[in-house]
């Protein structure tokens, strides 16, 4: 479903659709975190979906593990963020 959104996005598609595909991620984080897609998202995207109340996890912990795993697959490239995106988890 990322790899959708993406290519929605980028061709400036049906946005409800993309709307849609939002909602399915927000919901269903931690599996989604779990694919391909997920890894090949932009910061845009992490950021958007990780802020997002409703967040389809049952700890904190799932988005740690996911933004870890999205950081190290493209590791060189994606280093600068780790400070950035480990402000978006709620450290309750």
């Amino acid at each position: 479903c990322c790899s959708t959104l993406l290519l929605y996005e980028r061709f400036e598609l049906d946005a409800s659709f993309i709307e849609t595909t939002q909602d399915f991620i927000i919901q269903n984080f931690y599996q989604v975190s779990q694919t391909q897609g997920f890894l090949n998202l932009n910061i845009e995207h992490l950021k958007f979906f990780c802020r997002q109340d409703e967040l389809g996890i049952t700890d904190e912990i799932q988005v740690f593990l996911a933004l870890m795993n999205w950081i190290v697959f493209q590791f060189e490239e994606r280093k600068q963020f780790i400070s950035t995106v480990f402000q978006w988890i709620a450290y309750d």
